[in-house]
Protein backbone atom coordinates (compact mmCIF):
# COMPACT_ATOMS: atom_id res chain seq x y z
CA UNK A 1 0.00 0.00 0.00
CA UNK A 2 1.12 3.61 -1.11
CA UNK A 3 1.23 6.24 1.41
CA UNK A 4 -0.40 9.65 0.66
CA UNK A 5 2.95 10.84 -0.29
CA UNK A 6 3.10 8.96 -3.09
CA UNK A 7 -0.01 9.23 -4.01
CA UNK A 8 -0.74 13.05 -4.02
CA UNK A 9 1.29 16.08 -5.72
CA UNK A 10 2.29 18.08 -2.45
CA UNK A 11 5.05 20.63 -2.69
CA UNK A 12 6.77 22.58 0.16
CA UNK A 13 8.88 25.85 -1.29
CA UNK A 14 11.39 27.59 0.77
CA UNK A 15 9.91 31.26 -0.45
CA UNK A 16 6.82 30.25 2.02
CA UNK A 17 7.67 28.51 4.75
CA UNK A 18 4.56 26.91 6.72
CA UNK A 19 2.98 26.07 3.93
CA UNK A 20 2.71 22.90 1.35
CA UNK A 21 1.15 22.97 -1.98
CA UNK A 22 -1.69 20.48 -3.29
CA UNK A 23 -2.34 19.51 -6.76
CA UNK A 24 -4.52 17.20 -8.51
CA UNK A 25 -6.61 14.97 -6.52
CA UNK A 26 -5.34 15.41 -3.31
CA UNK A 27 -6.35 19.22 -3.75
CA UNK A 28 -9.65 18.33 -4.95
CA UNK A 29 -9.95 15.59 -1.98
CA UNK A 30 -10.05 18.49 0.16
CA UNK A 31 -12.23 20.87 -1.02
CA UNK A 32 -14.52 17.78 -1.67
CA UNK A 33 -14.56 16.96 2.11
CA UNK A 34 -14.85 20.21 3.35
CA UNK A 35 -18.45 20.41 0.94
CA UNK A 36 -19.27 17.33 3.12
CA UNK A 37 -18.93 18.16 6.03
CA UNK A 38 -20.24 21.73 5.03
CA UNK A 39 -23.43 19.88 3.99
CA UNK A 40 -23.39 17.43 6.59
CA UNK A 41 -23.85 20.64 9.55
CA UNK A 42 -26.24 22.41 7.16
CA UNK A 43 -28.28 19.73 7.62
CA UNK A 44 -28.66 20.71 11.31
CA UNK A 45 -29.35 24.05 10.49
CA UNK A 46 -26.43 25.83 12.05
CA UNK A 47 -24.98 28.81 11.20
CA UNK A 48 -22.45 29.21 9.20
CA UNK A 49 -19.85 32.56 10.40
CA UNK A 50 -17.58 34.16 8.67
CA UNK A 51 -14.58 34.27 11.23
CA UNK A 52 -11.69 36.37 11.87
CA UNK A 53 -7.68 35.63 10.97
CA UNK A 54 -6.23 38.57 13.38
CA UNK A 55 -7.09 39.11 17.16
CA UNK A 56 -5.83 41.27 20.22
CA UNK A 57 -3.81 40.04 22.78
CA UNK A 58 -6.70 40.00 25.72
CA UNK A 59 -7.96 37.54 23.12
CA UNK A 60 -5.25 35.03 23.18
CA UNK A 61 -4.47 35.73 26.70
CA UNK A 62 -8.17 34.62 27.82
CA UNK A 63 -7.44 31.08 25.99
CA UNK A 64 -4.20 30.41 27.98
CA UNK A 65 -1.41 31.72 25.90
CA UNK A 66 1.35 34.75 26.53
CA UNK A 67 0.89 37.54 24.13
CA UNK A 68 5.01 37.10 23.40
CA UNK A 69 4.77 33.52 22.89
CA UNK A 70 6.55 33.62 19.84
CA UNK A 71 7.22 29.82 19.84
CA UNK A 72 3.12 29.06 19.30
CA UNK A 73 1.92 32.10 17.87
CA UNK A 74 2.47 33.83 14.86
CA UNK A 75 2.93 37.62 16.01
CA UNK A 76 2.56 40.77 13.91
CA UNK A 77 3.62 44.17 14.57
CA UNK A 78 1.13 47.08 13.98
CA UNK A 79 2.12 50.63 13.40
CA UNK A 80 -0.97 53.24 14.46
CA UNK A 81 -1.73 55.41 11.55
CA UNK A 82 -1.86 58.53 14.18
CA UNK A 83 1.26 57.53 15.65
CA UNK A 84 4.43 56.38 14.09
CA UNK A 85 5.80 55.74 17.48
CA UNK A 86 3.00 53.54 18.93
CA UNK A 87 3.03 50.16 17.87
CA UNK A 88 0.29 47.14 19.16
CA UNK A 89 0.81 43.00 19.03
CA UNK A 90 -1.54 41.42 17.15
CA UNK A 91 -1.77 37.31 16.62
CA UNK A 92 -2.81 35.64 13.67
CA UNK A 93 -4.30 32.22 14.02
CA UNK A 94 -6.59 31.63 10.87
CA UNK A 95 -10.39 32.21 10.88
CA UNK A 96 -10.89 28.55 11.97
CA UNK A 97 -9.35 28.33 15.05
CA UNK A 98 -11.14 28.54 18.27
CA UNK A 99 -9.83 32.50 18.57
CA UNK A 100 -11.44 33.04 15.27
CA UNK A 101 -14.64 31.77 15.79
CA UNK A 102 -15.08 32.95 19.33
CA UNK A 103 -13.71 36.55 18.28
CA UNK A 104 -16.95 38.03 16.43
CA UNK A 105 -19.05 37.06 19.97
CA UNK A 106 -16.86 39.02 22.52
CA UNK A 107 -18.62 41.47 24.55
CA UNK A 108 -22.05 40.22 22.97
CA UNK A 109 -24.82 39.86 25.05
CA UNK A 110 -27.56 37.21 23.54
CA UNK A 111 -31.16 37.41 24.09
CA UNK A 112 -32.48 34.72 26.24
CA UNK A 113 -34.77 33.07 23.65
CA UNK A 114 -31.84 32.89 21.11
CA UNK A 115 -30.34 30.17 23.49
CA UNK A 116 -28.71 27.66 22.29
CA UNK A 117 -26.99 29.25 19.49
CA UNK A 118 -24.98 26.45 16.87
CA UNK A 119 -22.27 28.62 14.65
CA UNK A 120 -19.99 26.74 12.90
CA UNK A 121 -17.18 28.63 10.65
CA UNK A 122 -14.48 26.92 7.53
CA UNK A 123 -10.88 28.21 6.79
CA UNK A 124 -7.55 28.15 7.50
CA UNK A 125 -5.31 27.10 11.05
CA UNK A 126 -2.25 28.89 11.38
CA UNK A 127 0.23 27.13 13.74
CA UNK A 128 4.07 27.44 13.94
CA UNK A 129 4.41 24.00 14.39
CA UNK A 130 2.47 22.18 11.87
CA UNK A 131 1.82 25.08 9.23
CA UNK A 132 -1.08 25.96 7.12
CA UNK A 133 -4.21 23.71 7.51
CA UNK A 134 -8.09 23.69 6.48
CA UNK A 135 -10.37 23.33 9.10
CA UNK A 136 -13.53 23.53 10.74
CA UNK A 137 -14.65 24.76 13.83
CA UNK A 138 -18.44 24.72 15.44
CA UNK A 139 -19.10 26.98 18.68
CA UNK A 140 -22.51 26.26 20.70
CA UNK A 141 -23.54 28.80 23.37
CA UNK A 142 -26.24 28.02 26.00
CA UNK A 143 -27.55 29.83 28.96
CA UNK A 144 -27.49 26.85 31.27
CA UNK A 145 -23.83 25.64 32.64
CA UNK A 146 -22.31 22.21 33.38
CA UNK A 147 -23.72 20.07 36.34
CA UNK A 148 -21.15 16.91 35.36
CA UNK A 149 -18.06 16.40 37.33
CA UNK A 150 -14.97 14.73 36.30
CA UNK A 151 -14.65 11.30 38.11
CA UNK A 152 -11.82 12.06 39.77
CA UNK A 153 -14.64 14.93 41.58
CA UNK A 154 -17.21 12.54 41.36
CA UNK A 155 -15.12 9.97 43.86
CA UNK A 156 -14.68 12.67 46.06
CA UNK A 157 -17.99 14.18 45.89
CA UNK A 158 -19.72 10.95 46.75
CA UNK A 159 -22.39 11.11 43.92
CA UNK A 160 -23.10 9.33 40.36
CA UNK A 161 -23.16 12.43 38.28
CA UNK A 162 -20.19 12.32 36.05
CA UNK A 163 -20.61 8.84 36.04
CA UNK A 164 -23.96 8.79 34.59
CA UNK A 165 -22.61 11.43 32.13
CA UNK A 166 -20.12 9.73 30.95
CA UNK A 167 -22.18 6.44 30.53
CA UNK A 168 -24.56 8.56 28.27
CA UNK A 169 -21.77 9.98 26.27
CA UNK A 170 -20.36 6.32 25.46
CA UNK A 171 -23.68 5.21 25.01
CA UNK A 172 -24.95 7.83 22.53
CA UNK A 173 -21.61 7.75 20.52
CA UNK A 174 -22.07 3.94 20.18
CA UNK A 175 -25.09 4.72 18.03
CA UNK A 176 -24.01 7.24 15.83
CA UNK A 177 -23.46 4.87 13.08
CA UNK A 178 -27.43 5.04 12.77
CA UNK A 179 -28.25 8.81 13.80
CA UNK A 180 -31.00 10.60 11.96
CA UNK A 181 -31.09 13.94 11.85
CA UNK A 182 -34.36 14.58 12.53
CA UNK A 183 -34.45 13.18 15.59
CA UNK A 184 -31.67 14.88 17.10
CA UNK A 185 -32.59 17.48 19.49
CA UNK A 186 -30.63 20.97 19.45
CA UNK A 187 -33.12 22.85 21.21
CA UNK A 188 -32.01 22.12 24.91
CA UNK A 189 -30.16 24.45 27.02
CA UNK A 190 -28.53 21.58 28.83
CA UNK A 191 -24.73 22.56 27.79
CA UNK A 192 -24.02 19.06 28.94
CA UNK A 193 -26.92 17.43 26.65
CA UNK A 194 -25.55 20.21 23.96
CA UNK A 195 -21.88 18.16 24.52
CA UNK A 196 -23.44 14.86 24.31
CA UNK A 197 -24.93 15.77 21.08
CA UNK A 198 -22.58 17.59 19.02
CA UNK A 199 -20.42 14.55 20.04
CA UNK A 200 -22.46 12.03 18.49
CA UNK A 201 -23.49 14.00 15.41
CA UNK A 202 -19.70 15.01 14.66
CA UNK A 203 -18.97 11.26 15.37
CA UNK A 204 -21.59 9.80 12.79
CA UNK A 205 -20.13 12.20 9.98
CA UNK A 206 -16.89 9.70 10.56
CA UNK A 207 -18.64 6.80 10.48
CA UNK A 208 -20.50 7.54 7.43
CA UNK A 209 -16.83 7.95 5.48
CA UNK A 210 -15.94 4.26 6.37
CA UNK A 211 -12.78 5.06 8.28
CA UNK A 212 -11.10 2.94 11.04
CA UNK A 213 -12.02 5.09 14.14
CA UNK A 214 -10.72 5.72 17.62
CA UNK A 215 -12.88 7.79 19.87
CA UNK A 216 -12.08 8.84 23.61
CA UNK A 217 -11.90 11.13 26.34
CA UNK A 218 -8.64 13.26 26.67
CA UNK A 219 -7.18 12.89 30.12
CA UNK A 220 -6.40 15.98 32.65
CA UNK A 221 -3.35 16.76 32.38
CA UNK A 222 -4.17 16.70 28.22
CA UNK A 223 -6.60 19.59 28.43
CA UNK A 224 -5.62 22.87 27.54
CA UNK A 225 -6.55 25.96 30.46
CA UNK A 226 -10.11 26.58 29.07
CA UNK A 227 -11.47 22.73 28.80
CA UNK A 228 -12.95 21.32 31.25
CA UNK A 229 -13.88 18.18 29.25
CA UNK A 230 -12.53 17.10 25.49
CA UNK A 231 -13.25 14.11 23.10
CA UNK A 232 -10.90 13.65 20.74
CA UNK A 233 -11.78 11.39 17.14
CA UNK A 234 -8.71 9.94 15.27
CA UNK A 235 -8.81 8.12 12.17
CA UNK A 236 -5.91 5.35 11.24
CA UNK A 237 -3.85 6.69 8.85
CA UNK A 238 -1.65 3.50 7.38
CA UNK A 239 1.38 4.90 6.25
CA UNK A 240 1.96 5.54 9.83
CA UNK A 241 0.77 2.55 11.64
CA UNK A 242 -0.84 4.94 13.82
CA UNK A 243 -4.26 7.04 14.20
CA UNK A 244 -4.20 10.88 13.77
CA UNK A 245 -6.18 13.07 15.50
CA UNK A 246 -8.66 14.46 13.04
CA UNK A 247 -11.63 16.17 15.13
CA UNK A 248 -12.22 16.86 19.06
CA UNK A 249 -15.34 18.36 21.25
CA UNK A 250 -14.36 20.50 24.14
CA UNK A 251 -16.34 21.43 27.39
CA UNK A 252 -15.49 25.08 27.79
CA UNK A 253 -18.19 26.02 30.10
CA UNK A 254 -18.17 29.66 30.94
CA UNK A 255 -14.34 29.97 30.89
CA UNK A 256 -13.91 31.83 27.86
CA UNK A 257 -17.15 33.90 28.61
CA UNK A 258 -16.12 35.33 31.88
CA UNK A 259 -12.64 36.43 30.03
CA UNK A 260 -14.57 37.74 26.70
CA UNK A 261 -17.53 39.34 28.46
CA UNK A 262 -20.25 37.01 26.70
CA UNK A 263 -23.47 36.82 28.43
CA UNK A 264 -27.22 36.42 28.44
CA UNK A 265 -29.62 38.95 29.34
CA UNK A 266 -29.42 42.01 31.27
CA UNK A 267 -27.78 40.50 34.42
CA UNK A 268 -24.43 41.33 34.34
CA UNK A 269 -23.36 38.14 36.18
CA UNK A 270 -24.99 36.06 33.70
CA UNK A 271 -22.35 34.71 31.70
CA UNK A 272 -22.95 31.74 28.87
CA UNK A 273 -21.86 27.99 28.64
CA UNK A 274 -19.78 26.76 25.52
CA UNK A 275 -18.69 23.66 23.51
CA UNK A 276 -16.23 23.81 21.27
CA UNK A 277 -15.55 21.20 18.26
CA UNK A 278 -13.24 20.96 16.03
CA UNK A 279 -15.41 19.26 13.62
CA UNK A 280 -12.63 17.96 11.35
CA UNK A 281 -8.61 18.47 10.57
CA UNK A 282 -9.56 18.33 6.82
CA UNK A 283 -5.77 18.45 5.45
CA UNK A 284 -5.16 15.74 8.30
CA UNK A 285 -8.37 14.14 7.29
CA UNK A 286 -7.51 13.80 3.13
CA UNK A 287 -4.40 11.33 4.00
CA UNK A 288 -6.34 8.94 6.00
CA UNK A 289 -9.07 8.76 3.21
CA UNK A 290 -6.23 8.75 0.51
CA UNK A 291 -4.41 6.14 1.33
CA UNK A 292 -7.48 4.37 3.17
CA UNK A 293 -9.29 4.79 -0.84
CA UNK A 294 -6.45 2.89 -2.98
CA UNK A 295 -8.11 -0.08 -5.19
CA UNK A 296 -6.09 -3.28 -6.53
CA UNK A 297 -5.62 -1.28 -9.84
CA UNK A 298 -3.72 1.78 -8.37
CA UNK A 299 -6.72 3.54 -8.49
CA UNK A 300 -9.06 6.03 -5.97
CA UNK A 301 -12.68 4.89 -5.12
CA UNK A 302 -13.86 7.47 -2.08
CA UNK A 303 -16.69 6.66 0.17
CA UNK A 304 -19.89 6.69 -1.15
CA UNK A 305 -21.12 9.57 0.78
CA UNK A 306 -18.15 11.95 -0.78
CA UNK A 307 -19.40 10.78 -4.43
CA UNK A 308 -22.12 13.02 -4.50
CA UNK A 309 -20.33 16.16 -2.72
Amino acid sequence: MRSWRDLAEVTSLDAAPFSSFAFGEFAQLEYTLLNYFNKSLDTYNMQFCSAVNVVKSFVIEAFGYHFSDIKNVFNIVAEHDDDENSVELLHLFGTSTPLGIVSPFIRTNFLKDSLPYYVYSIGRNYNPHSGQSSCIELLAFSNEHSQHLLLDDHHKAGDERAKNFEDMLKKSISTSVTINPNEVNLKSNSIDFIYIQLATIITSFYHRLNLPLRVCLSPSYELLSYESLRLTIEVYLPSQIDYVLVGSVSLIDDYLARRLMIKHSSDNKSYVAMVHARVADVSQLSKCVLEASQTIGRGIKLPSVLSIH
